[in-house]
């Protein structure tokens, strides 16, 4: 009788332990979803243009300054926001790699300008450090980068942190009014080619884009 007591304790304590252990998976399970791969930042309706401004100086001196002017000329300015020292931002430029190569130049309606941002490149005064620049540049060209690259100034980066980024690399995908459609973080080059998908079924619901392609078509039929 004893020992069918103590079993029955022993059961008892086993499932309690159980039930808590399930409850504490399903916590982090959920936090996985809110917070864990392909976290989807939802930037503030004041905040939809808060790029629309930045001018970026290029890494090198014949590629364009990335400004508003520039985004005019495409439907999507995607920026990707890395930092030369994190391990999982040097990790990522083989899928934006295969991401600008296969988004650029979708069809003749859609186009896309991809570029990165290198953020925390400048020094307490502002101005840009050389030490770090170089570290950027070399692993641009050992990444073997085929988009654009520039150098986030402290009002940018300043914007990126008022968007609530707390993860990167980020994607920013940007239309050529200078608006805010999307920013994810963790999506693989092959995701980001089917979101990029569902991004350009949203653009083309606003009626100005819908004109936009219309004129085109009567240009170039």
């Amino acid at each position: 009788m004893q020992f069918t007591a103590l079993a029955k304790k022993m059961v008892k304590i086993v499932g309690f332990v159980a039930g808590g252990l399930l409850l504490v998976l399903f916590g982090v399970y959920l936090g996985y979803l809110k917070y864990g791969r392909n976290n989807i930042v939802q930037p503030k309706e004041n905040d939809v243009t808060a790029l629309k401004t930045i001018e970026l100086v290029p890494f090198k001196e014949e590629d364009p300054i990335l400004n508003e002017e520039l985004m005019a000329e495409y439907d999507f300015t995607i920026l990707e926001i890395w930092d030369e020292d994190n391990g999982d931002c040097i990790r990522y430029i083989s899928e934006m790699n295969m991401f600008a190569e296969n988004c650029e130049h979708r069809d003749d309606e859609i186009y896309s300008y991809v570029a990165g941002v290198c953020i925390n490149m400048n020094k307490q005064n502002g101005e840009v450090s050389k030490t770090k620049l170089e570290s950027a540049k070399d692993i641009a060209q050992s990444g073997n980068v085929r988009y654009h690259q520039y150098i986030a100034d402290p009002e940018t980066e300043n914007t990126l942190s008022a968007l609530g980024i707390s993860k990167y690399p980020a994607v920013i995908f940007i239309n050529r009014r200078g608006e805010i459609m999307d920013i994810v973080t963790d999506m693989t080059g092959k995701e980001l080619l089917v979101h990029m998908d569902e991004l350009v079924e949203d653009l083309m619901e606003l009626d100005w884009e819908q004109e936009r392609v219309r004129k085109w078509k009567e240009e170039h039929n």
